[in-house]
């Protein structure tokens, strides 16, 4: 489990002064990055092996958006197998009041660059450290 305070960007907000709908994507997307590279499961850690994530599904909850007002968005973010098809990642996000301003989830597959072809999760061995974590 990764959690960490990101600072919204000047860059990241839209004129009625929300997060941008990309910004927040990018949040997860970095987020991700980082928790995933705790198993040494990065896009880049496994793009050496030929295989990589694909994206399948997003799915964003929020009670409230973010704005310019809360100055960072505090996401926690894990993964865990799902049926041994996908990776389903979760995220909670709060403002810097504590307030909680939803979940958001996406599923990923990992693909075989060489045979093109999904990888069932129990079968990689990369993901044997991330598997004896659960």
């Amino acid at each position: 489990m990764t959690d960490i305070e990101n600072v919204i960007p000047f860059s990241g907000i839209d004129p009625r002064g929300r997060l941008k709908f990309s910004t927040l994507l990018e949040m997860f997307q970095k987020m991700a990055d980082i928790d995933a590279s705790k198993y040494n499961l990065s896009v880049r850690q496994t793009l050496e092996h030929d295989i990589t994530w694909v994206l399948r599904k997003y799915r964003i909850d929020l009670e409230r958006y973010p704005t310019n007002e809360d100055g960072a968005v505090k996401i926690k973010t894990y993964a865990e197998p799902y049926r041994n098809l996908f990776s389903l990642r979760s995220f909670k996000l709060w403002n810097t009041r504590g307030e909680f301003l939803g979940s958001a989830y996406t599923w990923w597959v990992l693909l075989d660059f060489i045979k093109l072809r999904p990888i069932r999760l129990d079968k990689c061995e990369l993901m044997t450290g991330f598997m004896e974590r659960i």
